[in-house]
């Protein structure tokens, strides 16, 4: 069965939320993981037949590019006893249009699971995957409080992009 290894310098991971005033950006180049799927001649997966997908964030790897910011941040989340954030894909389903799919992860983040549904789109190149979806978290729902900073409030909900390259390992 074909094994995919995720490339972190060609998956960002980019997050939007929204302060006093204007928004705030981050990114991450840090996103692993594997995703073992099999696909049929067309290079559709095959979500009838066994299939895994598990990635991995590093909490430090994510920079907004302000080293202050970040700092807060990392302490916010808690980042040393939350060092990663863990995905684990426990459902997909192919959607009418062409290459879309809606997937629900397990994700565990501060030290909370919580299952989030997307729609994402997927496709296989022969060589490599390219998997492209959004998806608006509410921190709250982690147990993760919105920081505020004497007239500085950041939004609860944040918006989070991932753009995943990953290729069949030998």
């Amino acid at each position: 069965m074909p094994r995919f290894r995720v490339i972190p310098d060609e998956s960002p991971v980019s997050i939007t939320a929204h302060a006093t005033g204007h928004d705030t950006h981050a990114q991450s180049l840090g996103l692993t993981g594997r995703l073992v799927c099999t696909f049929d001649e067309r290079g559709v997966p095959r979500l009838d037949a066994p299939w895994s997908a598990g990635l991995r964030l590093p909490v430090e790897s994510i920079r907004s590019g302000n080293p202050i910011q970040d700092r807060v941040m990392r302490g916010h989340l808690d980042a040393s006893r939350h060092p990663n954030i863990h995905v684990q894909v426990t459902e997909a389903r192919a959607l009418r249009r062409r290459g879309w799919y809606r997937a629900t992860a397990d994700i565990t983040f501060h030290g909370v699971t919580r299952a989030l549904t997307a729609d994402v789109t997927f496709s296989h190149d022969g060589e490599g995957l390219r998997i492209e979806g959004e998806q608006r978290i509410d921190m709250r729902d982690f147990g993760v409080q919105p920081p505020r900073l004497v007239i500085l409030r950041v939004d609860a909900v944040v918006q989070v992009h991932v753009r995943i390259t990953a290729r069949e390992r030998a």
